[in-house]
């Protein structure tokens, strides 16, 4: 109770602080309801709607306006001829790299072969939009120039507008809150404990303020720079049998019916023979120990 009754007092001398002083300006109006929902869009479709909506603000440039914030994202399934698909994966990541760090970068990347003509590849990279427009330009030319194909290509947008705005507007809040309970501990008619408690609140309004500012950096970062994955496979071509073919598969899978027996055999034998030094003995002393039984009923008998 007597918590409640500091924290109440706090905010009471917050709100009577604000009213001595000049008053501050009313957070900015929040703007109309957006769906929120991610969009999933051909390239040819999506190629139109993103120019018309792709307003990207500055920071700190977040008025109640018909500005949007969309986050862009592009999936490609790029489908090679062998021993084509590692290099033009590093060929693209080292174009990424050479772009610079503030204009594309690389999030992710690898290699996996299961043979000498079979491999997977995969390209996770962030870059501006501009950088990202000219290599999706030029990626189909490109692909086509080494005997590539591009077999899937989809284009998803999460609008950020509410987002954004209405965490600005929050923030807006907090930092006048904060303002006003820094001078509330500048006044000399506080006593200690009402103090302590301005302190508690101001960490607490402090910490609101940095974890929202973080988030917002974060949406802004999305909407600044799109991000793309590519997927690089080999391209799997059959080949025609001729006619001694099946002579050929019998011949090799008796060899290696014949090798697979052999090293059953072998490993057989490699298993059993520690067990054979320790139960010859065995064996040898149990005939032997008989061999004296028989012996002495034996004699027993012409006894």
């Amino acid at each position: 109770m007597r918590s409640f009754i500091s924290s109440t007092a706090v905010l009471s001398l917050v709100f009577l602080t604000g009213c001595d002083g000049e008053t501050p300006p009313p957070p900015p109006a929040p703007p109309a309801p957006s769906s929120g929902m991610i969009a999933y869009e051909t390239f040819d479709d999506g190629a139109q709607n993103e120019q018309a909506v792709r307003q990207r603000a500055q920071p700190g440039e977040l008025s109640a306006s018909a500005e949007q914030f969309i986050a862009y994202s592009y999936n490609y399934q790029l489908e090679f001829p062998p021993n084509n698909t590692e290099a033009v994966m590093q060929a693209h990541r080292d174009r990424c790299l050479a772009a610079g760090f503030d204009v594309c970068q690389v999030i992710s990347s690898s290699v996996s072969s299961q043979s000498a003509n079979r491999s997977y590849a995969n390209l996770n990279i962030r870059a501006v939009p501009a950088w990202l427009d000219g290599f999706r330009a030029g990626l189909e030319d490109e692909t086509g120039d080494v005997g590539g194909r591009i077999n899937a290509s989809t284009m998803s947008s999460a609008d950020l507008t509410r987002s954004i705005l209405d965490s600005d507007a929050r923030l807006t809040a907090k930092r006048a809150l904060r303002d006003r309970l820094n001078t509330l501990l500048e006044r000399g008619d506080a006593n200690i404990e009402e103090l302590i408690q301005i302190e508690r609140e101001l960490a607490r309004v402090q910490g609101e303020i940095e974890s929202g500012d973080a988030q917002l950096r974060a949406m802004r970062a999305r909407v600044s720079m799109s991000t793309a994955n590519l997927q690089y496979t080999t391209r799997f071509t059959p080949t025609g049998g001729g006619a001694f073919d099946p002579v050929s598969d019998a011949i090799e899978n008796s060899v290696r019916y014949f090798s697979s027996g052999l090293g059953g055999v072998i490993t057989f034998v490699s298993l059993g023979a520690p067990w054979l030094i320790l139960i010859l003995p065995l064996i040898w002393l149990l005939l032997r120990w008989r061999a004296r039984v028989n012996a002495g009923k034996q004699t027993r008998k012409k006894n």
